[in-house]
């Protein structure tokens, strides 16, 4: 059960660093073992305000010393594997104290944040009590060596008058301000942490992606966590699994790459590119080619130093791309019928405003004979519209047509290659439980098995899909239709929406797979 797995990681400056002569701030790292059994991808972004002079330092001694603590981490599997095999979780921040509000009648939207996320903590932290005692001890175990080691670069290196000028009265740590993400994979499970801003996703076979991490909300426009805070120990957010759901791809980035993309869909199709590029050409010319990318990107984007890590599983990647094109054919189309419905209503609303300005006309001439002509006129150019309008209907009812045909095809396709990626997903793990737990209790000697493929008829995909069979038994008689009939009747106009949501397992009232308009 050796998967094809790699890793990689790419650092460019930023635009804006180029032109003022500040270095590179950002620092990445990626590792795998010997035996190709773990890896590790780390992203650091070190902060670009003035106090924090020697943020590229802090960055790069944050990276390299949690690389360290990783290695450890994953050698001491009587540890950590045993806190971690068979079960998943995650832990957002935790709150340093009671929270302080505006007007506590009546909070803000981002303090309704904070307070939702402290209940998060708590009910996350009841569920993982266990797990969050072996951690914790780690991540003040790499904070403090970070400490030890940006004070003893200070002495080695003393600032200068313009650096000591820029830190102030600040402590030292503030000259060497920095976040921290990092991602592990070992045999028995996948561990992820984070601490400040910057982007961590996964993705599963059918590239549907998600972020492992939770969210911190103090992490809000310009202002993030850091190593530098006072207590950065409670900043810390990490996510576990043992049962097996290893993500397909785990890609970081720091912030300068998700403010350039603006909105987490561009980012996570940004992301899927990659992924499709590396499927394509290899480790090594991708790596290349984002390296040349991300400057460019830069340039034209957030002008901030830019950095990538991932983890990826190519072996994988080949039968996910696929799925993540028609998926992405469902959405195009799903959005082509928006917009032809909002410009149907639009032209409606202007329809029914010009009726209303005809009846006011005609009311009116009665009594304003000179008026008759204008209230003509008006009629005239009711009559053109009205054709106008006609006609453009009875065009998209046509696209229409052809488009619920085609959006069958691609739920058909798409629940073929969803139930083989389930079976393949639930084959694998159950392997893998069996071949894990043996090894971790001694009992048995791990044996490859090999599974035989399974096919998927395609009268199983159809009948598993309930959207497909409700809309097919609506359109249908009771007798076999004949091949002039359509075997879905279309609604009537007010029920288009209705007739589409049926039909899409991506259509989503106007909303995209986040939930955002």
């Amino acid at each position: 059960m050796n998967d094809n797995l790699t890793v990689f990681n790419v650092t460019r400056l930023g635009a804006s660093h180029t032109k003022s002569g500040k270095p590179c701030q950002d620092y990445s790292l990626s590792w795998q073992s010997d035996d190709n059994s773990v890896q590790v991808a780390i992203v650091c972004d070190g902060h670009g305000g003035d106090t924090y002079v020697r943020s590229d330092v802090g960055s790069r001694l944050a990276a390299e010393i949690t690389l360290k603590h990783l290695k450890d981490m994953s050698d001491d599997t009587t540890t950590y594997a045993g806190i971690f095999f068979g079960r998943k979780g995650a832990v957002t921040a935790r709150p340093t104290g009671p929270r302080k509000l505006h007007d506590p009648k009546s909070p803000s939207e981002s303090e309704m944040q904070l307070l939702k996320q402290d209940a998060l903590f708590k009910k996350q932290i009841a569920q993982h009590a266990e797990q969050d005692k072996v951690v914790m001890p780690m991540f003040k175990r790499i904070y403090d060596e970070w400490a030890a080691a940006i004070k003893a670069d200070a002495k080695e290196n003393p600032f200068t008058d313009y650096e000591a000028g820029m830190l102030g009265k600040n402590r030292i740590a503030k000259a060497y301000g920095t976040t921290l993400m990092a991602f592990m994979r070992t045999p028995y499970y996948w561990f992820a942490f984070h601490i400040g801003d910057g982007k961590m996703l996964a993705c599963d076979r059918t590239m549907t992606w998600v972020e492992p991490v939770p969210w911190d909300c103090n992490c809000f426009l310009n202002m993030t966590t850091s190593l530098c805070n006072s207590n950065p120990l409670p900043s810390f957010r990490y996510a576990f699994d043992g049962t097996g759901a290893f993500p397909m791809a785990v890609i970081m980035g720091s912030d300068g790459l998700d403010d350039s993309w603006v909105t987490m869909p561009k980012l996570q199709h940004f992301y899927a590119q990659t992924l499709e590029i590396f499927a394509n050409q290899g480790r090594d010319k991708t790596v290349d080619e984002l390296g040349d990318y991300l400057t460019k990107l830069s340039a034209t984007g957030s002008r901030d130093d830019m950095s990538m890590a991932g983890i990826l599983n190519m072996d994988l990647l080949d039968n996910a791309i696929p799925m993540y094109a028609t998926r992405q054919e469902g959405l195009k189309l799903k959005a082509e019928f928006t917009n032809r419905q909002s410009e149907m209503e639009k032209l409606n609303r202007d329809l029914d405003e010009m009726k209303k300005n005809l009846a006011e006309a005609e009311s009116k001439l009665a009594a304003l004979e000179k008026q008759k002509q204008d209230v003509e006129t008006m009629r005239q150019e009711l009559q053109i519209y009205m054709v106008q309008v006609e006609a453009k209907a009875a065009k998209y009812a046509e696209i229409d047509e052809d488009a619920r045909d085609r959006n069958a095809e691609l739920i058909y396709r798409w629940n073929i290659m969803k139930e083989q990626a389930k079976r393949a997903e639930d084959d694998w793990r159950a392997q893998w439980m069996a071949e894990k737990g043996a090894l971790l209790s001694g009992t048995a000697q791990p044996e490859e098995i090999v599974l035989p493929e399974e096919t998927i008829q395609p009268e199983e995909a159809k009948a598993e899909d309930p959207a497909v069979e409700e809309v097919k038994a609506e359109g249908q008689n009771t007798e076999e239709p004949s091949s002039e009939e359509p075997a879905t009747e279309k609604p009537e106009k007010k029920d288009r929406t209705a007739w589409w949501l049926a039909l899409n397992p991506w259509a989503t009232n106007g909303k995209d797979e986040d939930g955002k308009e």
